[in-house]
């Protein structure tokens, strides 16, 4: 009886750990398409470093052609490459949490068909 008990308690921990995991890391994807050359950033760090990144605010669409306008860094010291599709994992809470680039290929159909316009 007490391993029955054990167990259904590590199995509510686990089903727990999981639940909170998925609401503050899992997101939706969505896709876009690099059609600016992003807001330049500059940023001082505490020790006199500065450090640069662009800022992009644009149109995405996730599988089923719905949009969202997202808001994202592209972590690098020079703009994206335009006309580049990526492919956003966006959380309600947090906004975007990461990002990656793919092919045409890859987008789904009515996202390419939205961003093609």
């Amino acid at each position: 009886m007490r391993k029955w008990i054990y167990a259904l308690v590590a199995l509510i921990v686990v089903g727990l750990g999981f639940g909170w995991y998925q609401y503050e890391y899992g997101g939706q994807s969505y896709y876009t398409k690099i059609t600016t050359k992003g807001e330049r950033q500059v940023y001082t760090a505490n020790n006199g470093d500065k450090y640069i990144d662009y800022q992009y605010k644009l149109p995405a669409y996730n599988k089923a052609g719905d949009k969202r306008t997202v808001e994202f860094n592209g972590n690098k010291e020079r703009p994206l490459k335009r006309n580049a599709y990526l492919q956003l994992k966006v959380s309600r809470q947090k906004g975007v949490i990461s990002w990656q680039a793919v092919t045409k290929g890859d987008v789904p159909a009515k996202a390419t068909a939205k961003l093609d316009e």
